[in-house]
């Protein structure tokens, strides 16, 4: 390994969404993003053996000299910044970290070109689908349901294991839009971010919705747009886009929160308490999402109400009950 330890990193410059890699002493590598949303949570890219670092949406990492490169299909990305120039990003420490002798850490494979289904996601995105089939008086997810259903299955099953996961499993196969533009996109995305640390909502949404145009197949675009629409209560739009992202991840644990506030707001509480359930599951802090979980939202006592009954389901989890 390079390094043990957390560096963070940004291909795209900025002080917006960026990106910590961390390696522990057995190997174990993970890559995350860190963006918007509603309690600041980070999603994973990657997470496994510092062996061949290549996340679900196919871009590959080499470290090399402190440095790290964005690389598709063992080739070097370019243009995140300036035009034609490789994608690089200088390793920052974090934490104290434990050098290793220097040498060319080429963690990628070669991939040939795969032919890969064209993404199409449902028709209308059909957000009240029901995903359940009846069988032998049973619930079961449906054979053929739709990713959609699929979602909506991961919010009615929240506290069944095995049809969460299988739930999820199910959407981690489905195959995935092909990326646009990502350097615009990001460009944009930072640009809208920053108005949005001002509380400057209303003008971020047009630079963000660019964004999105750029890149839609880019889950931290397409989640802070939903972020976006939840905080100008347009909770149509919103579960929209957060359907959209989870799509693309179903673990990213911001987005459950947000889906779980635009639930709230169509009155569904059963729904929005599942979401913050699931909101709990995919955090990788769980001190952090406790936290969130028990803060009080002085304006909006049915919030605070579904999000302490989220907490006293997950309460029972740990008591066995």
């Amino acid at each position: 390994m390079p390094f043990i330890g957390t560096s963070e990193f940004n291909f795209y410059g900025g002080s917006g969404t960026g990106q910590t890699i961390s390696i522990d002493k057995t190997g174990m590598t993970v890559i995350q993003s860190h963006g918007a949303g509603t309690d600041g949570t980070s999603s994973t890219d990657y997470q496994g053996q510092f062996s061949n670092l290549k996340d679900k949406d196919g871009s590959e990492y080499l470290i090399k000299d402190n440095k790290i490169y964005l690389m598709e299909d063992g080739q070097f990305v370019k243009s995140c910044i300036e035009e034609n120039a490789v994608c690089e990003s200088t390793l920052n420490p974090l934490d104290k970290i434990e050098q290793h002798e220097a040498q060319e850490f080429n963690t990628v494979v070669n991939h040939p070109s795969e032919s890969v289904q064209e993404f199409q996601p449902d028709a209308g995105l059909n957000l009240d689908a029901e995903p359940v089939a009846k069988t032998n008086n049973a619930a079961t997810i449906k054979a053929n349901a739709s990713s959609t259903e699929l979602i909506m299955a991961m919010i009615q099953f929240a506290n069944d294991y095995e049809k969460q996961i299988e739930a999820r499993k199910r959407v981690e196969a489905l195959p995935k839009p092909k990326h646009g533009n990502k350097k615009e996109a990001r460009k944009l995305n930072d640009q809208a971010l920053a108005l949005a640390k001002q509380a400057n909502y209303q003008d971020a949404l047009p630079i963000m919705e660019s964004a999105y145009k750029a890149d839609s197949a880019d889950v931290e675009v397409v989640n802070n747009l939903a972020y976006l629409e939840v905080m100008l209560n347009d909770f149509k739009s919103a579960k929209k886009y957060l359907f959209e992202t989870l799509i693309l991840k179903p673990d990213r644990s911001g987005a459950w929160a947000d889906l779980g506030r635009v639930f709230v707001a169509e009155g569904s509480e059963e729904y929005a308490k599942n979401c913050y359930i699931n909101f709990f599951i995919a955090s990788k802090n769980p001190d952090a999402a406790l936290k969130h979980l028990t803060t009080e939202v002085p304006d909006n006592p049915v919030l605070t109400r579904v999000k302490q009954a989220a907490n006293e389901e997950i309460s029972l989890w740990s008591s066995g009950d």
